[in-house]
């Protein structure tokens, strides 16, 4: 499967900026992946959001511990984008993930409406990827070989 395909599917992934302190901040995120970027729908008020305007570099992995262990990370530059691009982008987005009852509902999809009032862009410079089915095929998953993961 291409990186394209894959980055295709709903996955929650993770997403690092840079803390004040020069720290790794680590936070798992709902993203779209368009144009050759990542988009993470963000309250202004985050502290990703506000490490992402302050240090724009940062990562984000997406993986897979089903029947294929594989996934892909990749770094590079942050964009903020605000106001009715960042709305659009953010609906979008939250509809990947939320059924329409669900973006009906006021203390669920109104929550992510109300909250989520700007989009990360990051636009990878350096990527990595990684499959384990070659080496292994489903011996990762038969619990005669490998302990189960949690789902």
């Amino acid at each position: 499967m291409s990186r394209d395909l894959f980055l295709a599917e709903r996955r929650i992934a993770v997403l690092c900026t840079e803390g004040p302190d020069g720290l790794p901040y680590l936070t798992a995120v709902w993203f779209a992946y368009e144009d050759g970027a990542f988009l993470i729908p963000t309250a202004s008020t985050s502290r990703k959001s506000r490490n992402a305007r302050d240090r724009p570099r940062g990562a984000i992995i997406v993986d897979s511990r089903g029947p294929a262990f594989r996934g892909v990370a990749a770094s590079g530059r942050f964009e903020v984008v605000e106001g009715d691009a960042a709305l659009a982008l953010n609906a979008r987005i939250h509809r990947r993930y939320v059924t329409d009852a669900g973006m009906a509902d006021p203390d669920f999809g109104g929550l992510l409406t109300e909250g989520d009032d700007v989009t990360l862009r990051l636009t990878p410079e350096r990527w990595q990827e990684w499959d384990l089915a070659p080496y292994f095929g489903t011996k990762l998953t038969d619990p005669r070989l490998a302990h189960p993961l949690a789902p």
